[in-house]
C-alpha cells in the first residue's frame, strides 16, 4: 500500500464524544445524548449523578480531560460528599485548568485524603502566590506519596524557605543523597537557586554535573551557562552555548542562553521563588506516566503555569501531555496562547497545524499553516505539514505546488532533510497519475536518505502496482519491511507484490498479517479477498471485499470492490490465475 499522506473520516471530539455517549447509555440508559456543540462545551448532560459519572468515566477511557472535568463536576453537584467525585472532579478540574475549581475543591479534598500530593501541593502553591510562604512550607510538609512525594515536599519547601531569605536552609535540604535516582533534581534546583541568591560561582558548580549528565537538555544547559556568565566565565558559558547549538541548530530553546551571553548582567534562570517552584513542577511532570496519570501530570503543568505565566515552555510541555494522550485538538489550544513575538511562535504554529490535522479540524490547521508557509516557502517543515494536509483533502495538484516551492530553495545542493519534501512530492504526483514525474522525485529521496522505509515502500509499490518493474518493487519493500516490520501498510505492499508477481500463497500470508496490523483500512482488506479468489477461496474472497466496501474506500475503490463483488476477478485474472496453476503443475 502507498504511504498515505492523510487518513480518512473524522476523529475529532465530536466523534469520540458521540462514541461515549453510546457507550454510558448502553451501561446507564438515563445517561442523555452529548451534544452537537461541543466546540463550545454547551451540550447535554446526564440527567442524574450515576449518568454524569458513567459519562465522565467514558471520558476519561477517550483521554478527554474536559468533557470528564464538566461530567464529573456535574455528578459532585448532585453528591457532594461522595469521595470518589471529590477526588476526580478536583484533579481535573485542576488538570484542565480550571483553578478556582481547584481551590475550592482543596479543603474538601484533604478532609478525605490528607495527604495527597496533588492537593497538598495545589494548597502550598496557593499559599506561594498570596506570599504566605511560612503556610506554604506547611502544607508541602505533608506531602505524602512515597519517594515522589517525598522530593515534590523537600524542593518546594526548599523554594518556599529561599522566598523567606533562609538562602543556606534551602540548600541544605536539596544535598543529594547518593545514588538516589531524584538526586538530578536535588542539584538542579539547589543550583537555580544559589544563582537566584547570587552566589553564581556555586550555582554553576552545583550545575555542572547536572549538565553534564543530562542527554542533551537544553533547560540545564541554558541555566548552567547563565550561571557561568553571572560568575565571570563566558568563555565556558560559550562553549556550552556551542555545543547546544551544534546539537540542536536552529532550536527556538536556544535564543534565551544566547541571549543571557550577549547580555552584561543576565538575570538567573529562575530568579524568584515562584519561578523556581515552576521550573521543578513542569520539570517533574514528564515522568508521570501518562497512561497511568494523565490528570496528575497535567495538574502539575497547570500549577507551574500559574505560579509562571510568561514561561511558555510550560505550556509546550502541557501541550506535548495532551497530545500524547490523544488529545491533538485540546493540545492545538494549549499552543494558540503563545504570541507573535515569543521565539516559539514559529513552531507553535507549525505543531497548532500538525495537532489541527491529526484532531480532523482541517479548517483550523490551514489557518495556522497557511501562513507560515506564505511567510517563507522555503520553510521544509510548514511545507511538508501544510501539503499533508492538503493531500489529506485531496487536494494534491495544490501539495505539489507548496513542495516545489520548498524545494527551489535548495535546487543544486540538496541537503539531507529534503528527502521528506521529494518523497510527499512524488507521492502526490503519483496520485495525480503522473508517475513520470513522481519516479525522480523519489529516487532523489532515496539517494538523500537510502533507508526511510517509507520512500523504499512508496516506490516498491508504485513499480509493482503499476506493473512497471514488479522485481524490482519487489527488492525496494522487501528493504521497506526490514526496516519497519510491524508497518501494516508496508507488510500489505509486499503481499501485493507476491500477488502481482503470481506468488498467490505468499500474498495470502502476508496479506494477512497487514489485515491483523490494520483491520479498518479498505485497501488491504481488498488486496487480501484479490489473494484468497486466486488460491481458490471465493468464499472468504466475496466476505473480505464486502468487509472492504464497508470500510469507506475511496469512490474509485468501491467501484471495484462492486463489480469484484457481482462478478469475481475480471477474466484477465482467472486467465492469469490458470496459467499459474499450469506453470505449478496443479491442472
Amino acid at each position: 500500500m502507498r504511504g498515505v499522506s492523510g487518513h480518512r473520516g473524522g476523529h475529532g471530539k465530536g466523534a469520540r464524544r458521540a462514541r461515549r455517549v453510546l457507550a454510558a447509555a448502553a451501561l446507564f440508559a438515563a445517561l442523555a445524548a452529548a451534544p452537537a456543540a461541543a466546540q463550545q462545551r454547551q451540550f447535554a448532560l446526564g440527567g442524574t449523578m450515576s449518568g454524569n459519572y458513567l459519562a465522565g468515566r467514558a471520558a476519561i477511557l477517550d483521554n478527554d480531560l474536559d468533557d470528564a472535568a464538566i461530567y464529573f463536576g456535574q455528578a459532585l453537584l448532585r453528591n457532594p460528599n461522595d469521595p470518589v467525585l471529590i477526588e476526580r472532579s478536583f484533579m481535573l478540574s485542576l488538570a484542565t485548568g480550571d483553578l478556582e475549581a481547584a481551590y475550592d475543591l482543596v479543603t474538601p479534598m484533604l478532609s478525605v485524603f490528607s495527604g495527597d500530593p496533588l492537593a497538598r501541593t495545589t494548597f502550598g502553591v496557593e499559599r506561594m502566590m498570596v506570599g504566605d510562604f511560612v503556610g506554604a512550607t506547611g502544607q508541602f510538609a505533608q506531602i505524602e506519596g512515597g519517594r515522589l512525594g517525598s522530593v515534590m515536599a523537600e524542593i518546594l519547601s526548599a523554594w518556599a524557605d529561599f522566598a523567606r531569605g533562609d538562602v543556606d536552609g534551602a540548600l541544605a535540604r536539596l544535598e543529594p543523597l547518593g545514588g538516589d535516582q531524584f538526586d538530578r533534581f536535588r542539584a538542579y534546583n539547589g543550583g537555580l537557586i544559589a544563582d537566584a541568591a547570587g552566589r553564581s560561582a556555586d550555582a554553576a558548580e552545583r550545575l555542572a554535573p547536572v549538565y553534564e549528565a543530562a542527554e542533551n537538555n537544553l533547560r540545564i544547559a541554558e541555566a548552567y551557562l547563565r550561571a557561568l556568565v553571572r560568575a565571570g566565565d563566558r568563555a565556558t558559558a560559550m562553549m556550552v552555548l556551542d555545543a547546544a547549538s551544534r546539537d540542536n541548530p536552529g532550536s527556538p530553546f536556544l535564543a534565551a542562553a544566547a541571549a543571557a551571553i550577549a547580555d552584561p548582567a543576565p538575570t538567573a534562570l529562575a530568579p524568584d521563588a515562584l519561578a523556581g517552584a515552576a521550573e521543578f513542577l513542569y520539570g517533574i511532570a514528564p515522568l508521570i506516566n501518562p497512561d497511568n496519570g494523565a490528570d496528575f501530570a497535567a495538574g502539575l503543568y497547570q500549577l507551574a503555569a500559574a505560579l509562571a505565566p510568561q514561561n511558555e515552555r510550560i505550556l509546550i510541555g502541557l501541550a506535548t501531555l495532551r497530545a500524547d494522550i490523544g488529545d491533538d485538538a485540546a493540545a492545538a489550544e494549549i499552543l494558540v496562547a503563545i504570541p507573535a513575538q515569543s521565539p516559539f511562535f514559529r513552531a507553535a504554529q507549525l505543531q497548532i497545524g500538525v495537532y489541527y490535522r491529526d484532531a480532523g479540524l482541517l479548517e483550523q490547521a490551514r489557518a495556522a499553516l497557511s501562513p507560515l508557509v506564505a511567510a517563507n516557502p522555503g520553510d521544509g517543515d510548514a511545507a511538508t505539514a501544510l501539503a499533508s494536509l492538503l493531500a489529506r483533502e485531496d487536494r494534491c495538484a495544490q501539495a505539489v505546488e507548496v513542495l516545489s516551492h520548498a524545494l527551489a530553495t535548495t535546487a543544486g545542493n540538496r541537503p539531507e532533510s529534503d528527502w521528506r519534501l521529494l518523497y510527499q512530492r512524488g507521492a502526490c504526483l503519483d496520485q495525480l497519475g503522473r508517475f513520470d514525474e513522481a519516479e525522480p522525485d523519489l529516487r532523489e529521496a532515496l539517494a538523500l536518505s537510502p533507508d526511510q522505509p517509507a520512500v523504499l515502500n512508496q516506490l516498491g509499490y508504485t513499480l509493482v502496482d503499476r506493473d512497471i518493474d514488479p522485481e524490482e518493487g519487489l527488492d525496494l519493500i522487501q528493504r521497506a519491511v526490514t526496516l519497519n516490520p510491524n508497518s501494516g501498510a508496508i507488510i500489505d505492499s509486499l503481499g501485493w507484490a507476491y500477488f502481482k508477481l503470481g506468488r498467490y500463497d505468499e500474498a495470502v500470508t502476508e496479506l494477512e498479517l497487514a489485515v491483523a496490523l490494520m483491520p479498518a483500512n479498505p485497501t488491504i482488506n481488498d488486496h487480501l479477498g484479490d489473494a484468497y479468489w486466486m488460491t481458490g477461496r471465493r468464499l472468504e474472497a466475496r466476505f473480505q471485499w464486502a468487509h472492504a466496501r464497508d470500510l469507506d474506500p475511496t469512490p474509485a475503490e468501491l467501484a471495484a470492490i462492486l463489480a469484484k463483488l457481482a462478478s469475481g476477478l475480471p477474466e484477465a485474472a482467472s486467465t492469469a490465475e490458470a496459467s499459474v496453476a499450469a506453470a505449478q503443475g496443479t491442472i
